[in-house]
């Protein structure tokens, strides 16, 4: 073997190898190059509009700051109401008595108490480490989400350029690929945001009818749980009625039973059907998928980028199949 074929191979190796380590070492951020990708196609035409009017740069940098509001804020707002929500359930202790009470079982609360606080002991260091490598893993990859939707934003045209160049199809199906990926992205996005607002808003009026406190924490909860196809926001109506007939408050838990059976479920089944297919233009057994091929490697973002990667599947294999198959 030539000397300069032994330095090709040598060369072939080092630029592998270095290649794999980072896509190694950046995999557990994948959910932050999705959602800046996700979050740039949405943004595109705002920054388009922007761009003629404060130059790129600004507009990019409007654009980022804007993304922050919608995401980071809320973040932080239902954080807090969280932290309330749990105070309160947590200084209840009548209610814990009150329900062993009803089963037939006397307890000590101050001995269970202590009893807890051994095992909170033995468990802090552990949980103090969990909560501080995911706060940082959070903002690690919120920054790169951003710095990289940033740059995104900063030279648009270039980007969608490149991609379309390094395709491996001829420049119309390049061009008609790369639109379907917008119009599926904007579609999939509204579609799915619509029936989770909806979801929500009605979870939460029914807590406020029936005078359920937590209202507006619960009807975001319920938002984002309604991305889950058929089970969604049952997971927090179905135990609420149970514990507010186990407490006793009868009008509450039939109240929100009624209302959540014809209401939110009569929605559902009027709703998901439709704007899966005309607007989101997905089978709702795709977004079920995808939502759980999603979530375990993308996180929050897997609601979202799940079931765009089973229609992008969809899409390549129709344009390979037009292109190579005939």
């Amino acid at each position: 073997m030539k000397p300069e074929q032994m330095k090709q191979i040598l060369a072939t190796v080092i630029i592998v190898v270095i290649g794999v380590f980072i896509l190694y070492a950046l995999f557990p951020y994948i959910s932050a190059f999705a959602g800046a990708l996700v979050l740039f196609v949405l943004l595109f035409p705002i920054n388009n509009y922007l761009r003629k009017k404060i130059g790129k740069k600004f507009s990019a940098l409007l654009c980022v700051l804007l993304s922050i509001l919608i995401i980071i804020v809320p973040l932080f707002s239902i954080s807090n109401m969280l932290i309330i929500e749990v105070s309160s359930i947590a200084k209840d202790t009548g209610f814990v008595e009150g329900m062993f009470e009803k089963i037939g079982t006397q307890i000590d609360i101050q001995q269970s108490l202590s009893e807890i606080l051994i095992y909170v002991k033995q468990g802090i260091t552990k949980s103090v480490n969990s909560f501080f490598g995911s706060a940082i893993h959070f903002v690690v990859s919120s920054i790169i989400l951003f710095f990289t939707l940033f740059f995104l934003l900063l030279k648009p045209d270039e980007f969608i350029k490149t991609i379309q160049e390094n395709l491996p199809f001829n420049y119309k199906n390049s061009k008609e690929l790369m639109d379907e990926f917008v119009n599926v992205t904007k579609s999939t996005v509204i579609g799915m945001g619509l029936i989770a607002i909806v979801q929500g808003i009605l979870l939460g009026l029914g807590f406020f009818i029936f005078g359920i406190q937590g209202a507006v924490f619960w009807g975001f909860v319920g938002a984002v749980l309604s991305f889950l196809p058929v089970v969604g926001v049952t997971f927090i109506w179905v135990p609420v009625c149970m514990y507010q007939l186990f407490v006793g408050n009868v009008f509450a838990g039939i109240g929100l039973l009624l209302w959540a059976l014809i209401i939110i479920t009569g929605s559902e089944y009027v709703m998901r059907p439709y704007i899966s297919k005309k607007i989101a233009k997905l089978h709702p057994l795709i977004t079920l998928i995808g939502v759980f091929i999603g979530l375990p490697y993308f996180g929050i973002f897997g609601i979202l980028v799940g079931p765009l990667l089973l229609s992008y599947l969809f899409l390549l294999a129709k344009m390979y199949g037009e292109e190579y198959l005939g």
